[in-house]
């Protein structure tokens, strides 16, 4: 039996997130449309500026495509596999990398504060520039490396719903039972 593993933001963290951007949004539209300083001089444009504000936050949520699961990889017998896209549909690109050009999988400080899982990947020039390419251009602009002997390092953030200690474990114990 195979096992298959998936590192995502799962349906109900999004669609929390999405609740929490429509209240914000909702409360900050109320409060432009409803506000009456006590002066009595209203500075127009702000109330608008504020009230569109406000309605990008719940046109935001409201978005098909922000409630769905974000998925940044996937793992099973064959290896890793990386999505072109984190919205996974019928259109999206998979980079296919097989156990054997996988480093280490750990836990490490990413940008020298945040605690995330990273991935050492053994793979082309053009698969980087395919599929990693925002990553690439974030990593030279903060003036960072993301290689390290001779592997293309990814990382991952650490954030509330991604099971992030049971990603490392399960990754590391499938690695050694492919291999």
């Amino acid at each position: 039996m195979s096992k298959n593993y998936q590192y995502k933001t799962p349906r109900l963290a999004s669609l929390f997130i999405c609740l929490v951007f429509f209240t914000v949004g909702s409360v900050v539209s109320a409060a432009a449309v409803m506000y009456e300083p006590l002066s009595g001089n209203v500075n127009q444009f702000s109330r608008w500026f504020v009230f569109i504000i406000g309605l990008f936050f719940v046109l935001a949520s409201l978005r098909p495509g922000n409630r769905r699961e974000y998925l940044y990889f996937s793992a099973d017998e064959r290896g890793l596999h990386f999505p072109s896209n984190c919205q996974v549909d019928e259109e999206t690109l998979w980079l296919h990398v097989p156990w054997k050009k996988v480093g280490k999988i750990q836990r490490e400080t990413l940008y020298s504060r945040y605690k995330g899982l990273s991935v050492e990947l053994d793979i082309e020039e053009a698969d980087i520039a395919a599929f990693f390419k925002n990553e690439q251009r974030a990593n030279k602009v903060l003036g960072l490396n993301n290689k390290r002997n001779g592997f293309f390092v990814i990382g991952y953030a650490k954030f509330l719903f991604s099971g992030f200690d049971n990603a490392i474990k399960t990754l590391n114990k499938m690695k050694s039972e492919y291999t």
